[in-house]
């Protein structure tokens, strides 16, 4: 393809994998400038990519939304939106996800050029297929293998979101109710999108009270859907002063850490959402890859993690039953990497 005029990106779920797709996309606007470059997600991830200046058009699709109607309305439901796609006339199509749902989506398109992931069956979908790296990388650069396919680089591996300034605004309001104006207090996220992906709630507290110690700072306690209770839990064992966030969507969110110092979190979405907004952070990994869901890049972005044989496993549940890798790793650890890049960060 030398000269496609009509660009699909299939990404569909996944906050924080959206914000690793951004670099991908950025290159492909910069192959092909004069393209139109759409994007097929969920609903609730559009916002992730809303206000990028090289996304022309953000296609959506709730996939579970007919589901509880009925088999029935369920397949006119996906056949109305496969006839929407095919009309749309892609002559390039690009799966990252690659699942069977997406490489389906891609090969329904008709586009003359798919480009997708080898995987098993799915590989007949596309036009051209990516053989998967076996090393483990970032995934925003394994991502990055299907524009290499079409002979382009994307020009660095930053990720971008786009704060609104309604979210900035909120963010100050809050700030302010607070008396932050002049502080750039330390957010903490004790979340994961499985249980054993999170640091003990006691050793993540007497972290959290080893660090304002020794650099003495007001503590945000960030949470998403369903996770209030556990941060105003973490903030009643951590007993430093700081204050539970508001409710928030991902921009708002943003604009929190954006006015935060540094962000100490497990394996998240919001780790990968404060590297887009430049706010510094410290990850404590225990059974997904610090090489693969991290920046190895940065120094104002580290991680922190024990040194295991059956690390990193990315099993939701531990297989040998002790969660050796969360319960072993010290909070004495997990704040001395903390302090380590606030010494950067001064010098």
């Amino acid at each position: 393809m030398l000269d496609p005029k009509n660009i699909l990106l299939i990404r569909m779920r996944a906050f924080g994998d959206t914000l690793l797709t951004t670099p991908t996309l950025r290159g492909l606007k910069a192959a092909y400038p004069k393209a139109k470059l759409s994007v097929l997600v969920e609903p609730a991830v559009a916002k992730i990519l809303e206000g990028l200046p090289y996304i022309d058009e953000i296609v959506t699709f709730d996939r579970l939304a007919s589901k509880g109607k009925g088999a029935w309305h369920e397949l006119k439901s996906n056949l109305k939106f496969w006839r929407q796609l095919r009309r749309q006339h892609y002559d390039l199509v690009l799966d990252v996800l690659g699942t069977p749902r997406t490489a389906w989506l891609s090969r329904i398109t008709g586009a003359p050029t798919r480009v997708g992931f080898d995987f098993r069956v799915r590989r007949y979908a596309y036009t051209h297929v990516c053989v998967p790296s076996k090393e483990r990388r970032y995934i925003a650069d394994y991502t990055a293998d299907l524009l290499r396919v079409l002979g382009h680089e994307p020009d660095s591996l930053d990720l971008d979101f786009v704060i609104p300034s309604a979210s900035k605004a909120r963010a100050g309001v809050f700030f302010s109710e607070q008396g932050w104006q002049d502080k750039s207090p330390l957010a903490v996220q004790n979340a994961g999108g499985w249980e054993i992906k999170r640091y003990p709630a006691a050793q993540m507290a007497k972290a959290v009270r080893q660090i304002v110690l020794t650099s003495p700072r007001p503590v945000l306690y960030l949470w998403g859907p369903g996770e209030a209770q556990a941060a105003a839990e973490l903030m009643s064992l951590a007993g430093v002063p700081g204050a539970l966030a508001p409710l928030t969507d991902f921009a708002d969110m943003a604009a929190l850490l954006q006015k935060c110092s540094f962000l100490l979190t497990n394996d998240t979405a919001t780790k990968h959402l404060a590297v887009a907004v430049d706010c510094p952070s410290l990850t404590v990994f225990g059974p997904t890859s610090d090489v693969a869901w991290h920046p190895g890049s940065s120094d104002l972005h580290r991680s922190v993690r024990m040194d295991l044989e059956c690390m990193p496993c990315e099993a939701l549940s531990c297989r040998l039953g002790t969660h050796a890798c969360m319960v072993d790793l010290s909070s004495e650890a997990v704040a001395t990497a903390a302090l380590g890049i606030f010494e950067e960060m001064r010098g």
